[in-house]
């Protein structure tokens, strides 16, 4: 009987074949073992480590930055990051998660449809939210490290400190001047991630450790800025001024002890409506116009904005002429028609139509008499003029430690007519920022002095100092100290005789200089928009300290004796009280 159960022919052919088939593939699959096991080793097991190990940066921890006593006014607080993987979250916690982040629905929907697909969820959060997190640890979430700067007095000498972006890196004031200072260099650390690139908790780590940022001590006096701030925003509040700015200074060291200007900003909150503006307005705004406002308010004008300073100036043209002595104190001058002709042009005193009459170069400063400066510029002649303002520091770089300074040049000789000339001895037809007048102002009181201002104290490392400014260090010597005590002396009778009055401190010798000018708007003067100052100083025996006020648009009254001087009495008060100068009421 025939087996039907033996193998055909064709189903050994078959079988054969399936076992080449399968010895090659083995053979195959061995060579390739081999060739990857042992030849190609290190290759393949640096890529996996590649795989397996990721890079972390180690953020460097920011300094801190402190006023001239040690008071924080800016530091970072630990926080942490939280981090959303597409992949590997469940969609279905959304709710549960936004939740616990207080994140908005309309926010997390946004993120996650246009972001990558592993992307930085939130920032900044704190402490018990990142252990609750822990706690649920859903899948496709971690977190990391994080930092949060914080400024401790909210709005305080805003347009000094500035403000970081959400990265810790400076974007205006001294958070932006001394980022490279304050930020340090970040570490890192090579470690084992899972699939989805968090870091387990164990393996082999590679770590460089972060070099933390350096502290930074401003010359700024708390308490001296605090009653600044408050005496400029009561003043903005009397005199319905567009905005007052003031900046205090120690006259022999040229150190900034208070810099503040109207309306303010909250550095915990900048990108919040700027309070010079409504909400309805703000609101009606494009993204890219809100960024403009912003920028705008983030600004310093004390070192950014120009304008002319008017009477204060005269300061500078008596300086000039008494060293130049075509005029002393005693110089009598006849002012009988309460104008001066200088070619085609009809130069007014302010008292016009009135006239003061016979005076003498201290009564024509107290009664601020444009005329007789206008004299004086004519007898200094164009050139003398000219280099004394180069002298004066008008033309010299300002080394001040502050982003958006402005340096406004004094115009050329040539460009300078007798029209030009006259205007300028009283303060019009000449530009300045803030700070340049207050630095050649203090220098004619400073025994002649020039003196760089300067905003930062020291940076610390360590407890280490790295950086002790120059302060106090002369750049030259402008004028004689005869001619500085007598412009003291001058600046004194103005505050208890003439314009000044109102800056009168009892017990205290006060000199200062009042100041009233018109606004330039596109090279034309608006009648409807005055600018009031005042500059001053005490004690007048040995001066310390200095204010400069200005006070942008007032409604009621554009006069400085009016509208600045009270301002610059409340500041010098609180000012001399904190540096210890006492009132002397025996002389």
């Amino acid at each position: 009987m025939k087996n039907n159960n033996r193998p055909s022919y064709l189903m050994k052919r078959r079988l054969f074949y399936v076992v080449v088939i399968v010895s090659l593939l083995f053979f195959y699959i061995s060579i390739n073992y081999y060739k990857i096991q042992i030849l190609q080793k290190k290759f393949y097991t640096e890529k996996a480590l590649a795989n397996q190990m990721k890079t972390f940066e180690i953020p460097a921890k920011r300094g801190n930055i402190f006023d001239r006593n040690g008071e924080k006014l800016a530091y970072s607080i630990s926080r942490y990051r939280v981090y959303l993987d597409k992949k590997s979250f469940n969609i279905e916690n959304k709710n549960e998660l936004i939740n616990i982040l207080g994140v908005s629905e309309e926010k997390f929907d946004y993120l996650y449809e246009n972001k990558n697909n592993t992307y930085t969820l939130m920032r900044n959060i704190e402490q018990d939210i990142h252990d609750q997190l822990l706690i649920e640890d859903y899948d496709g979430i971690w977190m990391e490290d994080d930092s949060m700067r914080v400024y401790p007095n909210d709005d305080l000498a805003s347009r000094v400190i500035g403000h970081t972006n959400v990265d810790l890196d400076g974007i205006v004031g001294i958070e932006y001047s001394m980022n490279d200072i304050l930020k340090g260099t970040n570490g890192m650390v090579k470690a084992k991630t899972d699939a989805i690139g968090r870091r387990l908790p164990y393996g082999n780590e590679e770590i460089i450790n972060p070099i933390n940022g350096s502290d930074v001590y401003l010359t700024i006096d708390e308490v001296i800025q605090h009653f600044t701030e408050k005496s400029i925003g009561k003043g903005l509040e009397n005199t319905g001024a567009k905005n007052v700015y003031a900046i205090v200074t120690d006259v022999k060291t040229g150190e900034i002890l208070a810099m503040a200007s109207t309306p303010t900003y909250n550095l915990n909150e900048p990108r919040e409506k700027p309070e010079n503006v409504s909400k309805e307005e703000y609101e009606k705004l494009s993204n890219e116009k809100k960024v403009e406002l912003w920028n705008e308010n983030w600004k310093n004008p004390i070192v950014s904005n120009i304008f002319e300073p008017g009477s204060t100036f005269k300061i500078v043209t008596a300086a000039i002429g008494l060293e130049e002595n075509v005029v002393s104190p005693t110089t009598v001058f006849n002012e009988e028609t309460g104008y001066i002709n200088v070619y085609d042009r009809k130069i007014k005193c302010w008292y016009y139509p009135n006239h003061h009459g016979r005076e003498t170069f201290v009564e024509a400063m107290e009664n601020s008499c444009n005329p007789v400066f206008v004299q004086v510029g004519q007898n200094i002649g164009r050139d003398n003029f000219h280099d004394g303002l180069v002298k004066f520091g008008l033309n010299d770089e300002l080394a001040i430690q502050l982003p958006g300074v402005v340096e406004y040049k004094v115009r050329e000789k040539s460009e300078i007519g007798p029209v030009e000339l006259a205007t300028m001895s009283y303060g019009h037809g000449i530009s300045v920022t803030p700070i340049q007048l207050i630095r050649t102002l203090n220098a004619i009181i400073n025994n002649g002095n020039l003196v760089e201002p300067s905003i930062i104290k020291k940076v610390v490392k360590d407890n280490d100092i790295l950086i002790n400014e120059n302060i106090g260090i002369k750049k030259r010597k402008i004028i004689s100290d005869e001619t500085s005590k007598n412009i003291k002396l001058m600046l004194e009778s103005v505050v208890n005789n003439g314009s000044g009055k109102a800056a009168n401190i009892s017990g205290i010798r006060v000199g200062g200089k009042t100041g009233t000018t018109i606004e330039l708007e596109n090279g034309v003067y608006n009648e409807e928009k005055g600018i009031a100052s005042f500059y001053g100083f005490a004690p007048v025996e040995d001066p310390e300290i200095s204010v400069l006020v200005i006070v942008n648009e007032p409604k009621d009254s554009i006069y400085g004796s009016v509208v600045a001087a009270p301002i610059f009495k409340e500041i010098m008060e609180s000012a001399l009280r904190q540096v210890g100068v006492k009132p002397n009421f025996k002389e």
